[in-house]
């Protein structure tokens, strides 16, 4: 059965990094961007680590979801939508009505944010906005879920 655990290793964002088509990151710089993140969680399968989400950001009213990866092996069995939940339900606790969740599209695959958006509780709590930000600097697209 899969588990999911609170907290995300730098060992684990590295090994779970190496299944996706990214550029590497070199362990350091790994170390400090996890140890750096305002929430992240991991999926297992016993002690397997096998997906992981987290989030970025000021603490305050920003928070951008980022690097979301499921092993290639485990692709298909709801672990995707088990991470995005746990993200949104960490946000929820933060936001007030009107503040914004970014999700970065590079690393939220489109077909995991249209299931999560399909699932009820999440209509409940925010709406589905574009965010009006321009591609220069390497960004790419952010879509945004307004709380409200």
């Amino acid at each position: 059965a899969i588990t999911y655990q609170d907290s995300l290793s730098a060992a684990d964002y590295l090994a779970l990094r190496a299944t996706t088509d990214w550029r590497p990151v070199p362990t350091e710089q790994a170390s400090r961007g996890v140890a750096n993140s305002l929430y992240g969680v991991t999926a297992f399968d016993g002690q397997t680590p096998v997906g992981m989400g987290r989030i970025v950001g000021d603490g305050g009213y920003i928070y951008i979801i980022v690097d979301v990866v499921v092993h290639p092996d485990y692709q298909g069995q709801g672990i995707g939508r088990g991470l995005m939940e746990r993200m949104l339900a960490f946000t929820r606790r933060g936001l007030k009505d009107g503040e914004f969740i970014l999700l970065h599209l590079m690393s939220v695959q489109r077909e995991i944010l249209r299931k999560i958006w399909l699932y009820r509780p999440a209509q409940r709590y925010f709406r589905l906005r574009y965010a009006p930000i321009c591609k220069r600097g390497g960004l790419g697209r952010l879509l945004a879920l307004e709380k409200g």
